[in-house]
């Protein structure tokens, strides 16, 4: 799609301006394919969930715009056979972060998020924000993310505010 390749082309400026010793390729290809099960049908996914130790009754289960996040790492494995771990993982947490997340996992959630694609003041600002500080970054659009979560009245998923908490702390230290 248009997006995942803005998010692959969005990546090598951020490892570039915040001099990160990220293997550009590799920030690439997690880009490419951070969405790879988004467009799949919701029951496939949840299906895919299940097979991965998931219960019915799991707190992701509440909420169907993350179930790609969980469900894209295995998939990626199977379909493109890539075993790196740390493409894997900036895919998996790409939706909704992680506490301490390391450089890869953050330049694919920023670039996820400003990559050109994108259309709106929320967008614009996250952008200059991400070529001064990645961090900031990440806590500025995790805030814009909780913000429209909650005012669409959709299920807040704990790892997004644990996530978000972390970085507030980081800032405040």
């Amino acid at each position: 799609s248009y997006h995942s390749v803005g998010v692959a082309e969005a990546a090598a400026p951020l490892v570039i301006k915040h001099n990160l010793s990220i293997d550009l390729d590799k920030a690439y290809v997690a880009g490419l394919l951070h969405d790879a099960t988004k467009l799949l049908p919701l029951n496939l996914q949840k299906e895919m969930l299940i097979r991965s130790g998931y219960n019915e009754d799991d707190e992701i289960m509440k909420s169907k715009n993350v179930w790609h996040g969980e469900t894209a790492p295995n998939y990626v494995k199977n379909v493109y056979e890539i075993d790196d771990e740390e493409i894997l993982n900036a895919i998996k947490y790409h939706v909704m972060g992680r506490p301490n997340m390391n450089d890869l996992e953050k330049v694919v959630f920023v670039a996820d998020y400003i990559e050109k694609n994108r259309v709106g003041e929320v967008f614009d600002n996250a952008r200059k924000i991400a070529f001064m500080n990645l961090d900031d970054a990440i806590l500025y659009i995790l805030s814009s993310q909780i913000k429209y979560i909650t005012s669409k009245g959709e299920y807040l998923v704990s790892q997004t505010l644990k996530t978000y908490e972390y970085y507030k702390g980081e800032k405040e230290s």
